[in-house]
């Protein structure tokens, strides 16, 4: 009813069912106070709604998911105290909203995932005195043009990406006697003008990347009033000690964290696209990086390890996307996982301890890096597919005396339009012919060719590696020995 721009609800209606004024021309609605439930979708995309409201005895106890989604013309809002819950996107992209106010004593529960999602102008959500809160749902609050925000001491716990994007967000703040219990992954991911945050003693678990892309963070607390027990915080660093049969890890941080010592783990997305993190020095200690910990840190130039470092794994994406210009590996390390330097474009130097103990390089590892020469340590048994992949300054790849290389993936070298020199010392095994047959018969590859895409190098007992150097180079290579 695109038209209908006014309707007078009597008193005495006690719901509003679902779609009943969907994509209406509603310039304001006055609701009923006999009106207990607002159903489903029921002022969906009614986007000339400036207005909405609520008696002082209303009775309204639950408003439906997407009731008021798309209202793109509603300003503010009061929730009547009486309301127990909000639904999934009930007042999803309602782009116009400035200001939500929960009145005192209100006995609101839950908000739904998506409630206020992309809510671009909601600056402010004002909790009165003795909220019932208990919940906030998955990106409750994504994309929304929040200044600060308190969260009422009742909250027990705040869902996934429920502040996702608050890039206007510069305050967050618990009560003293907070109840709450967890904080989901990437809960504060992306709010950028955060610069501080003190965490509750009584939480008890905090999800990946919650503070990621927070690249004006510059300190995090634990709160140590009553001792929490699972985390505690050091060094601008939040550490989790919960499972006492695993090491300590750092779970999140921020710009200044200095790694404390006793720090044995650094968790996946600890830091990740923490843009204005310029150093990080790795204590001795760390035996892991998680995935994605340092990812896309623009800034990240330098990474310093303690001396005998027991570091043994670094994580898919580690340090993917970052501003690294050189690193040494030490040589502790067994495994480099997939993508972990990809898209470290100012990379131009990698360095392998003599007596490294690496075994794998995983998949897309050093993709897309400034690569101009590589050495394989002797003790790496395995390169992934497209490892080196579009790695175009590199001209040199050489691989150590006593060799353990059993395999090399697919494209590991595709478009390294540089490389002219491969050298294999003392190959153990390896294999080289200018077809796919794997008997033996055809001829030593002839690398000297333009056209190498015919071209196959392979090992012994495994399957020809058909695209290992195409689109590389047109100019010669040395190739291992044939046996």
């Amino acid at each position: 009813c695109s038209s209908l721009t006014s309707i007078n609800i009597p008193e005495g209606v006690t719901s509003i069912g679902e779609y009943a004024f969907s994509s209406c021309g509603l310039t304001d609605i006055k609701i009923p106070n006999s009106v207990t439930s607002i159903g489903d979708l029921a002022f969906y995309d009614c986007s000339s709604l400036t207005s909405v409201t609520f008696g002082d005895d209303s009775q309204l106890l639950s408003i439906g998911d997407s009731a008021f989604e798309g209202c793109s013309s509603l300003k503010s809002i009061t929730i009547p105290s009486g309301v127990t819950s909000i639904g999934a996107e009930a007042f999803y992209c309602c782009s116009s909203l400035a200001s939500v106010t929960f009145g005192d004593n209100s006995q609101l529960t839950s908000i739904g995932a998506e409630a206020f999602y992309c809510c671009s102008s909601l600056a402010s959500v004002t909790f009165g005195d003795d909220s019932q809160l208990l919940s906030i749902g998955d990106s409750a609050f994504s994309s929304c043009g929040l200044t600060d925000i308190k969260i009422p001491n009742s909250v027990t716990s705040i869902g996934d990406l429920a502040f996702y994007d608050c890039s206007s967000l510069t305050s967050v703040t618990f009560g003293d006697d907070s109840q709450l219990l967890s904080i989901g992954e990437y809960a504060f991911y992306y709010c950028s003008k955060l610069t501080s945050i003190t965490i509750p003693s009584s939480v008890t678990s905090i999800g990946t990347g919650v503070f990621g892309g927070c690249d004006s963070l510059e300190t995090l607390e634990v709160d140590s009033g009553s001792g929490s027990e699972c985390y505690y915080s050091k060094g601008n660093a939040i550490i989790d000690f919960s499972d006492e049969s695993i090491q300590t890890i750092l779970i999140a941080g921020c710009k200044n964290t200095v790694i404390p010592e006793s720090v044995g783990r650094i968790g996946d997305s600890a830091f990740e696209g923490c843009s204005s993190l310029k150093s990080i020095t790795i204590p001795s200690g760390v035996t892991s990086i998680g995935a994605e910990a340092f990812y896309c840190c623009s800034s990240l130039a330098s990474v310093t390890f303690g001396d005998d470092s027991q570091l043994l794994s670094i994580g898919d994406s580690a340090f993917s996307s970052c501003g690294l210009t050189d690193i040494k590996i030490p040589n502790s390390v067994t495994s480099i996982g997939c993508s972990t330097f990809s898209g470290c474009g100012n990379l131009t130097s990698v360095t392998f301890a003599s007596d490294s103990q690496l075994v794998s390089i995983g998949d897309s590892a050093f993709s897309s890096c400034g690569l101009t020469d590589i050495k394989i340590p002797n003790s790496v048994t395995s390169i992934g597919c497209s490892a080196f992949m579009y790695c175009e300054d590199l001209t040199r790849v050489t691989f150590g005396s006593n060799s353990r290389q059993t395999s090399i993936g697919a494209e590991a070298f595709y478009g390294c339009r540089s490389l002219n020199s491969v050298t294999f010392n003392d190959p153990n095994g390896w294999m080289a012919y200018d077809d796919l047959s794997g008997t033996g018969t055809g001829t030593a590859c002839d690398f000297s060719s333009t056209d190498l895409s015919g071209n196959a190098t392979k090992l012994t007992d495994t399957y020809a590696a058909k695209f290992l150097f195409r689109n590389m180079g047109t100019e010669t290579t040395t190739l291992p020995k044939v046996h």
